[in-house]
């Protein structure tokens, strides 16, 4: 006959020694982390993506100002550069520079929110109310 305390520890060594499942659990735990992380990643490089588009776009504009264009032409030029149809905001100096100084500058502005191309979670206000913003000074030619 066995004793109660060789019957409590055989059901322990079953517990114990049984870890079926276990890869699964883990992976339970860890898979939203690295989902999340994933979507942050490409989230991150649709925003950098968007930045270089608005940087480009202000090259574009500040080079047609660098060769006495209007405003309007400039902005236009501007829109025409950027690869992505948004909602995007020109900047004017305040008060305007003058007519003889020797620089010119293009700054386009994008909201954060509207950059995103993936809303997975809900963000707060601190982040998604920022502003992108590119900038380009150029010389008059």
């Amino acid at each position: 006959m066995t004793s109660r305390h060789d019957k409590i520890l055989a059901l322990c060594r079953g517990i114990r020694g049984d870890e079926r499942g276990s890869p699964a659990v883990e992976f339970a735990l860890i898979a939203p982390v690295l989902i999340l992380l994933v979507f942050g990643i490409v989230q991150f490089g649709f925003a950098f993506f968007t930045y270089n588009e608005m940087l480009n776009g202000a090259r574009e504009g500040a080079r047609r100002l660098a060769v006495g264009a209007t405003v309007e032409v400039a902005e236009a030029r501007a829109l025409s550069a950027m690869a992505l149809d948004r909602n995007y905001r020109f900047v004017h100096p305040d008060p305007a520079p003058a007519a003889n100084t020797a620089e010119v500058t293009m700054t386009v502005e994008l909201s954060l929110s509207e950059a995103m191309v993936l809303s997975v979670l809900p963000l707060p206000d601190l982040i998604t109310g920022r502003m992108i913003t590119a900038s380009v000074t150029m010389y008059k030619e």
